[in-house]
């Protein structure tokens, strides 16, 4: 089975809106060493998508730790939605403030989002 499967089946249980089992999926990944950045995105989506914006966020700093690689624009955006779905500001304008520390340009959606967090 290839990571890309694996992503498949991530989205599969987030529109599902099923946390638990896309994280189970996860970790058979990490299990037979094939979560490379791409698994590490499909999770964090998930994690968006699910409106569960703390696990989202300890997934980016596992990409950066792990990969050095920087979750995109689209992908700090849906994260930023499940903030401002849950009213999490705070987690928000720390999320905003990474991002652009990170480099990552943005756009007045990810503002707007941060603003709808309050």
């Amino acid at each position: 089975v290839t990571e890309h499967v694996y992503c498949v089946v991530m989205a599969m249980y987030a529109q599902m809106g099923a946390f638990d089992d896309a994280e189970e999926v996860l970790q058979s990944m990490d299990e037979i060493g094939v979560t490379t950045e791409k698994g590490l995105k499909a999770i964090v989506e998930v994690c968006a998508i699910c409106e569960r914006w703390k696990e989202a966020t300890a997934y980016m700093e596992e990409m950066k730790a792990r990969d050095k690689v920087y979750p995109c624009s689209n992908t700090y955006r849906h994260v930023l939605l499940a903030c401002a779905k849950r009213g999490a500001y705070e987690a928000a304008e720390q999320i905003f403030h990474d991002m652009k520390e990170s480099g990552i340009p943005y756009e007045k959606i990810h503002f707007s989002l941060v603003r709808q967090a309050c």
